[in-house]
């Protein structure tokens, strides 16, 4: 390991506890303003992608509504092989659906 490395924290340190003994903050309104449009736009990606994956999920479930009608006309006429067909279509549009809406971002969401 560099012994610049080590030193170049601990400069950093000194040069913060000398900015807070002459009175002067520890972050200026241009440090405070960058970290406030950071959280902002990560807030907005956040956003953007739940939308997305919300959309892609409501999109499937659509699919699924169809197919289901479909499935039920064809138990009720006796359609089997196209039921099986149309029943291996739902679940696949189900699963997708499901995968749309799995992860992190919607564990957080559904505890809000």
């Amino acid at each position: 390991m560099s012994t610049t490395l080590i030193k170049r924290p601990a400069a950093w340190i000194r040069r913060l506890k000398a900015r807070r003994r002459r009175g002067v903050p520890m972050f200026t309104v241009k440090d405070k303003r960058s970290a406030i449009a950071s959280g902002v736009g990560v807030v907005v990606l956040l956003g953007i992608v739940f939308a997305l994956q919300a959309s892609s999920a409501s999109s499937h479930l659509r699919t699924a509504a169809t197919q289901s009608a479909l499935l039920q006309s064809q138990i009720v006429t006796g359609d089997q092989e196209g039921a099986q067909a149309t029943l291996g279509a739902l679940e696949t549009s189900t699963a997708s659906a499901r995968k749309s809406t799995d992860g992190l971002l919607w564990d957080i969401s559904s505890k809000v």
